[in-house]
């Protein structure tokens, strides 16, 4: 079983010092065990980097949650962050996001079974197993050398196998979600001209 809790603004970075979630959707908000509710965020919002000195938007970390398992936000028009997403910053390494006060919600991943949880039990719904699909696949971020995100550019991705398969940047600068595959493999990117 994995949980990955969702993000709200003020979540801490784990770049350290007040690096924190800047931004968040004020009409989706998530009650903290603090008792005050927060502003949830999702992808494209923004979070503050204290170890460069620069805001850069929210995108899906690797091994996060796919799209299909995220919540689709009509009004913000864009999924929702958990921990383990990052940010893309002007650091060499992007920061990683903590969840720490909109823990009350999460989604929880099983082999089997997929579930959405207000409250996290740790027992797995409909007698699914705890353990998690040996399988790995992700979304890669390709940013500019600026840390900006390559957004709307055509790619190639060439896979492990030979094989290659094609896309296009979202605005947050994600590829699709490669096929998946039961062990790491190396890949290559190739940017259309």
């Amino acid at each position: 079983m994995a949980i990955f809790y969702h993000v709200v603004e003020g979540d801490p970075l784990d770049s350290g010092g007040s690096s924190r979630v800047i931004e968040g959707n004020s009409s989706a908000t998530i009650k903290g065990e603090d008792g005050r509710s927060r502003a949830q965020a999702f992808l494209g919002h923004k979070a503050w980097c204290d170890a460069c000195k620069s805001a850069g938007v929210i995108v899906a970390g690797p091994g996060t949650p796919g799209y299909d398992m995220r919540l689709f936000d009509e009004a913000v028009r864009e999924h929702e962050a958990v921990e383990g997403d990052l940010v893309a910053c002007r650091c060499e390494r992007p920061a990683r996001i903590i969840a720490v006060y909109g823990r009350r919600s999460s989604i929880n991943t099983y082999a089997e079974n997929l579930s959405l949880s207000g409250s996290p039990s740790g027992n797995a719904p409909n007698g699914a197993s705890a353990a998690l699909a040996v399988n790995f696949g992700d979304r890669y971020v390709l940013l500019e050398a600026s840390g900006e995100p390559l957004a709307n550019v055509a790619y190639a991705v060439e896979r492990g196998s030979g094989t290659f398969e094609y896309g296009e940047t979202d605005h947050n600068g994600q590829t699709h979600l490669l096929s998946a595959v039961r062990a790491a493999e190396h890949i290559k990117v190739y940017l259309a001209g």
